[in-house]
């Protein structure tokens, strides 16, 4: 079983989002750990801003050349592409705007009949929460969602 990790701040979503990627993968990563520092900065994430998009995908990309990967960048992922995706046994990283207004980035794992199976949720108690389908479409009524489709090797 993976032991996922939460994040630890207010502005650090994505590098935590691809720290639990890699643990998804198989690929030993800790929080502590220089591979995480390096996600960290390639990401360009500092406090108050978090992340920068292009960055984000620039360290994914490279993570999946190091570790055999395939990604695919996809804007408004229907929930049928979604379903399909992890029923290849891919992830999913999912980028929208949450409750405060903030972008966040989150692995999607799996679901099941009542939503998606989220690592890293917005403040979550847990390193994995359960979002309901219902509250994905209020996700999309904020803006457009952006994900990645991430198959391991």
């Amino acid at each position: 079983m993976v032991r996922f990790v939460k994040q630890r701040d207010e502005y650090s979503c994505a590098p935590v989002a691809l720290l639990n990627l890699c643990k998804w993968a198989g690929v030993g990563c800790a929080y502590d750990s220089e591979r995480y520092r390096w996600i960290k900065r390639s990401c360009g994430c500092h406090p108050g801003y978090g992340s920068e998009d292009e960055k984000i995908t620039t360290t994914l990309r490279r993570l999946a050349g190091w570790y055999g990967w395939t990604v695919r960048f996809r804007t408004e992922p229907s929930t049928e592409q979604l379903r399909h995706e992890l029923d290849l046994g891919n992830a999913v990283l999912l980028c929208g705007m949450y409750d405060d207004g903030e972008d966040h980035i989150a692995l999607i794992t799996g679901y099941d009949k009542r939503g998606l199976w989220a690592v890293n949720w917005w403040f979550s108690a847990s390193a994995v929460k359960r979002i309901g389908w219902k509250y994905l479409e209020t996700l999309r009524s904020r803006q457009p969602l952006l994900c990645w489709f991430v198959r391991k090797r």
